[in-house]
């Protein structure tokens, strides 16, 4: 039986396995570290600021928001025309 000569060391395969291993880990890490971090504040807030979870507080975060909110459906409208435009496979 002879030596398949394309073939790589065990040590080399188990490299490229952990290091496809810590791509995935890095790329789910980049995906949702922001909403980690949202998280993070919300504990953070929650633990050590007096009223976070008020009425009132909700009512401030909202009206602060409302400029974003009313500008969504053009930027959604034209995300949609693009994704519209793909060619379908």
């Amino acid at each position: 039986m002879a030596l398949d000569a394309t073939a790589e060391p065990l040590p080399l395969q188990a490299a490229r396995k952990r290091r496809s291993r810590e791509k995935q880990i890095i790329l789910l890490g980049s995906k949702f570290w922001s909403w980690f971090f949202l998280l993070l504040l919300v504990i953070y807030f929650s633990w050590q600021g007096t009223g976070f979870f008020t009425l009132r507080n909700s009512q401030v975060i909202l009206v602060t928001i409302v400029s974003i909110v009313l500008t969504m459906p053009r930027c959604a409208s034209s995300m949609l025309e693009g994704i519209a435009a793909w060619p379908s496979g």
